[in-house]
């Protein structure tokens, strides 16, 4: 028990010396003030958007997509066709 207690105490004397609690504490305002800032900044960014480049891009993409199925379709259909019977 008493080996229990030194240690503690040793512990105690060590966050004592380095302050550990206040770096802990320090750290954590820290912490919160970057995270603060990084959704400032994408909240920012998500109001800067241009919505109709937004929508535009999304319609290439889907029309894009779109295509590639076809020709995925097709490819798979002449595929179909050309197998010997």
């Amino acid at each position: 028990m008493s080996e229990v207690n030194e240690a503690l105490a040793m512990i105690a004397k060590v966050n004592n010396e380095f302050d550990i609690g206040s770096a802990k504490s320090d750290f954590e305002k820290a912490k919160s003030a970057v995270e603060r800032r990084n959704l400032q900044t994408g909240a920012l960014a998500e109001i800067s958007e241009n919505t109709t480049e937004k929508l535009q891009a999304e319609i290439e993409r889907m029309t894009v997509d779109d295509e590639v199925s076809r020709r995925l379709q097709m490819l798979s259909e002449s595929s179909l066709e050309k197998l010997p019977e």
